[in-house]
């Protein structure tokens, strides 16, 4: 199964889509963004588009910034259990008769197949743009994944198809603007010509803190009394990363890094850096606005988006794990490399040049189009049933283990995951020796 590179050998759809976009979690972050960009690019293209999320208590919402770009989100009842959360599905599906349920996270992929056991011509389909693939997803449920890696590595052990997207940006949206710069330096008493790191993230102690904190000592190390660094975003992280600036700052005798807060449009942030630091998705917005970038990761990873680098990042995306040498000599060697000018200049327009070919707004939606088409052609009512039986049966094991002793539920668990690891390799050689086999959709 190849990634749709081509959208024009899908044929011209006979009617208006109707589709529901699932956001994955209700917290303002990368994902929730991007699906809403493509609800948009959707609806201009022609699809009637509801937006639905399922009911949680974020630290920061999304909801606010979905009102401003028009989308009234159907908030959704949390229920306790998948067949449960179903019921909430397959209401909104009654409702408004959908032809694709897409959800951009995995937690809701299994109640969406439950939802949709009794209809025959509405497809779903799953969007992980998370760092590494998800076991446990329904089997014929046509996903779509955010690297090379992670596809040809889901692809090995699914039914269905796997479907490479990376998270794109809207080029004229996401574009830089001097006037924007100049407001932001201004808020923040940044002279027009001091360096300007920039970092825009969710602060969260789950895979953010570790490289926003890395960032932080490094800019301690480079003791540069002129250098800048604005931290955009909050989350549970953020009162311990506001503490590490203040020491920072009192190291150093200068306010060298600032905590804006949550910027619902974080556009002049972006327009004011010399240089971008972020990973997954803010990373690639980063290059759209023509900034230099740093990718961060987990356990001091840092790495310069060059053109050397390049083919590490279209095959693992804009994230990575472990540092070869001392993560912050390490990258405070690249921060100050990249301030540079002369490779500032150079970085700037190859990161925009490589977005512009690769991450377009407009030609992911087109391509996701071809991949609804796709799915619906694929969906049948043997695959789904499969599906449900599926998603039953591992709902049924869980709650049995649940109830079983330690000793004797890690014996039924690894006999568990044996049988299932046999009965999707079996599944899928039946697909590929069926002509018509979901591994061809």
């Amino acid at each position: 199964m190849q990634p749709i590179s081509n959208p024009s050998t899908c044929a011209p759809t006979e009617k208006s889509l109707r589709v529901a976009i699932g956001l994955g979690e209700l917290s303002f972050g990368g994902n929730s963004l991007n699906a809403l960009d493509l609800a948009t690019t959707l609806r201009r293209n022609g699809c009637q588009v509801t937006v639905f999320g399922i009911h949680d208590d974020p630290p920061v919402s999304v909801l606010p910034v979905a009102e401003e770009r028009g989308w009234h989100v159907e908030v959704l009842p949390a229920a306790a259990s998948n067949w449960a959360q179903a019921q909430h599905f397959r209401k909104l599906v009654e409702r408004d008769k959908f032809d694709v349920i897409h959800v951009f996270g995995v937690g809701q992929a299994a109640s969406a197949v439950l939802a949709l056991a009794r209809h025959s011509r509405c497809a779903v389909i799953v969007t992980n743009w998370g760092m590494s693939n998800v076991t446990g997803l329904p089997p014929n449920t046509p996903l779509i994944v955010g690297t090379e890696e992670l596809r040809e590595s889901a692809a090995s052990s699914r039914w269905g198809p796997v479907w490479l997207m990376e998270p794109p940006v809207n080029l004229d949206a996401d574009l830089s603007s001097p006037e924007q710069s100049l407001d932001f330096r201004t808020r923040w008493q940044i002279s027009p010509d001091a360096p300007l790191l920039v970092i825009v993230s969710r602060l969260e102690k789950s895979m953010k803190a570790e490289g926003i904190a890395n960032v932080m000592h490094a800019v301690a190390h480079l003791n540069a009394p002129e250098l800048r660094l604005a931290v955009v975003g909050d989350g549970d992280a953020a009162a311990t990363l506001r503490c590490l600036a203040e020491e920072v700052n009192a190291r150093v005798g200068a306010k060298v890094i600032m905590m804006t807060g949550l910027m619902n449009d974080p556009r002049p942030a972006y327009s004011a850096a010399d240089l971008v630091l972020a990973m997954g998705g803010a990373a690639i917005r980063g290059l759209s606005f023509g900034k230099p970038l740093i990718v961060l990761g987990s356990d001091g990873f840092s790495k310069p988006f060059t053109q050397n680098n390049l083919p590490y990042f279209m095959r693992y995306g804009f994230y990575g794990n472990g540092s070869d040498g001392d993560p912050i000599e390490k990258l405070s060697f690249h921060i100050h490399e990249m301030l540079n000018p002369t490779i500032r200049d150079e970085l700037s327009h190859f990161g925009r040049r490589v977005v512009t070919e690769r991450f377009a707004l407009e030609t992911a939606t087109q391509n996701l189009l071809c991949m609804y088409q796709r799915a619906l052609a694929g969906s049948t009512l043997s695959r789904r049933c499969a599906d449900v039986a599926f998603v039953l049966g591992r709902d049924a094991a869980h709650h049995v283990l649940a109830l079983c002793p330690t000793r004797v539920s890690s014996a039924i668990r690894s006999s568990y995951h044996q049988g299932l690891r046999r009965a999707l390799t079996v599944g899928r050689r039946l697909t590929r020796a069926n002509p018509t086999g979901a591994s061809e959709v």
